[in-house]
């Protein structure tokens, strides 16, 4: 739950608008956001009753069908995750409010998060994962040396 939350903060920060109404795109960016959380949360909760059914009762058809589903929402797939991180680097690229290698990060993770639609993209899942961490540090990081 702690990432889901996260993330939002972030979005709804990098975001804010200047004036008293968000753009078009601003409110794209923050809906991927809205949609991802509930994607990762849905996921986390699938996966949790699944191991909990593991445990618990031993139920192998059940479990296998929870993974599955856990997989097909967020658990494999990152094209949601990719899209948003693409979309808000470029939004934060038009303020020029990132070092240069933080915006290539950015991209690197975020067409990466949608080439885990192709079959056998573990590479981009993992190329994903560790471009998004980084990515999120070199944010927050930033963010942090920003605020007065």
């Amino acid at each position: 739950m702690l990432f889901p939350l996260s993330l939002l903060l972030l979005s709804f920060n990098l975001t804010a608008p200047r004036n008293s109404v968000a753009s078009p795109f601003t409110r794209l960016i923050n809906a991927l956001a809205i949609l991802w959380a509930g994607l990762m949360t849905a996921s986390g909760c699938m996966a949790l009753t699944a191991i909990d059914m593991a445990t618990t009762h031993g139920d192998v058809a059940a479990i296998s069908l929870l993974f599955s589903l856990q997989n097909s929402v967020g658990g494999a797939v990152e094209m949601q995750g990719g899209l948003w991180t693409l979309l808000a680097t470029y939004q934060l690229h038009k303020k020029q409010s990132l070092h240069w290698f933080v915006r290539l990060t950015g991209y690197t993770a975020g067409l990466a998060g949608i080439a885990t639609l192709l079959p056998g993209s573990d590479i981009f899942q993992a190329l994903f994962g560790i471009t998004q961490l980084c990515w999120f540090f070199a944010v927050g990081f930033a963010a942090l040396k920003a605020s007065p």
